[in-house]
């Protein structure tokens, strides 16, 4: 029970651990040794007491076989002999089965022993790498908040940051009506909000470039921004689009600027895919998102308290995401 306690204790001192488990094991292992050792000597009796027992079962056997030799003519007392050496051996027979059942059961008491002693060591060892583990799970941690404390900074300092892992075109389709581009950017963040896969799509209609954010629990909205005004559908898409969507188009505008200005170095675009085509359009995509004049978004609206009376109802409401 003293070891179960002791791996409980790192949560608030591992140090204090440390000096609570040595001398816990150290009593423990020493009261096996005492064990081991008794247990040795009492196997060593046991099989001098065997090999005695073994020497007066041959000196009983070899009188029995002298008396048996003797003329058929036996005295009364050479009768009382034989039953007696009878008597004895049987009673030898049985005490020799005794010491070699106590034999078998003392072997297996230490090898008992032995592997006791074997599992405190290895608890012994498992308690000193838990207590070394707990080390350096606060050192991570601390390190941990340190870089989680310095990527606030830089947020609250840059809010229009992006970070993302990679840039990758799924598909893409030149044969179809409107063709089509399919995007994925990998591990993307910005301003508190992490994803780990973000997909959207770039369009061409009528030349026109456009894009739309593949989203799970709404239908994909794909709007350009040339045709907003000649077309309700694409401006009820535009217009569909909460603040968080939106920063994250904008987010993708960042990342193409930024791979135009490196004229897309290390982007490994799909066999067959033309990018002299498709360039052009995407740079005016860029351009055309930026002048769009700004809208009011907002990512959600709660109802926090209604007031109704005979002349007028009064209702509070709380706009989250508000930009």
């Amino acid at each position: 029970m003293s070891t179960k306690s002791s791996v409980k204790e790192p949560a608030k001192a591992p140090a204090a651990d440390k000096r609570s488990v040595a001398p816990k094991s150290a009593s423990q292992e020493q009261k096996l040794k005492a064990e081991l050792v008794r247990a040795l000597e009492e196997n060593e009796l046991l099989q001098l007491q065997l090999l005695q027992a073994q020497e007066e079962l041959v000196e009983y056997f070899e009188q029995k076989i002298q008396l048996e030799s003797k003329p058929a003519t036996k005295s009364k007392a050479d009768k009382d002999k034989l039953a007696q050496l009878a008597d004895e051996n049987a009673e030898l027979k049985a005490g020799l089965k005794k010491l070699a059942s106590e034999l078998k059961q003392a072997s297996q008491n230490t090898q008992q022993i032995e592997e006791m002693e074997l599992l405190s060591l290895q608890l012994h060892q498992a308690q000193e790498e838990l207590v070394e583990y707990f080390d350096q799970k606060q050192r991570f941690e601390h390190l941990y908040l340190g870089y989680k404390a310095r990527w606030d900074r830089l947020e609250k300092r840059l809010p229009s940051y992006v970070d993302f892992g990679a840039l990758e075109m799924l598909r893409f389709d030149n044969v179809s009506d409107i063709p089509t581009l399919t995007w994925r950017i990998k591990e993307y963040a910005q301003a508190g909000v992490a994803i780990p896969e973000l997909q959207f799509e770039t369009v061409l209609h009528d030349g026109h470039p456009g894009i739309g954010l593949a989203r799970t629990d709404k239908p994909s909205a794909v709007f350009v921004p040339k045709l907003l005004t000649t077309n309700p559908s694409y401006l009820s898409s535009f217009l569909s689009y909460s603040a968080s969507e939106y920063r994250q188009i904008s987010a993708i505008v960042t990342i193409f600027e930024q791979l135009e200005a490196s004229n897309w170095q290390g982007f490994e675009f799909p066999a067959n895919f033309d990018a002299s085509f498709w360039r052009p359009s995407l740079k005016t995509l860029m351009l055309q998102l930026k002048a769009l004049p700004p809208v009011l978004r907002y990512d959600d609206v709660v109802l926090k308290r209604e007031l109704i009376n005979p002349d007028y109802e009064h209702l509070w409401l709380e706009f989250r995401g508000l930009e």
